[in-house]
């Protein structure tokens, strides 16, 4: 991150915006609008402006990830395995381990269904 005349730029949390804003097929124009701002300002930001906290996690809203997600190597989890929950996941991966398919899996709770009904 440099400092140049107390306006501070920081080119890869620019790039990993601009990056995450292209895989969600987003136009400068349409996130501009999203936020009520006008999208030369999202340009700005993707080439290393650093914006307020308050827009930085309304970007970050906007594409489904947590603020942390821009900062350091880690890759930003998507919503819908947040909302599953580390549990759901380490139990997935067991099953795998197990050689257990979801299809084999579904068998076996019908199985154990047909025991419980009779």
């Amino acid at each position: 991150m440099e400092k140049n005349n107390e306006i501070y730029h920081d080119q890869e949390i620019g790039r990993k915006l601009k990056e995450l804003r292209t895989e969600k097929k987003l136009s400068m124009r349409t996130v501009g609008e999203k936020l009520g701002i006008n999208y030369t300002y999202i340009s700005k930001i993707e080439n290393g402006y650093i914006p307020s906290v308050k827009l930085l996690k309304d970007i970050c809203e906007i594409y489904d990830i947590e603020l942390k997600d821009l900062f350091g190597e880690s890759k930003p989890v998507p919503k819908e395995l947040r909302e599953v929950g580390v549990e759901w996941i380490t139990f997935a991966k067991e099953m795998q381990e197990q050689e257990l398919t979801p299809d084999k899996i579904k068998e076996y709770i019908d199985i154990i269904k047909r025991f419980k009904d009779v």
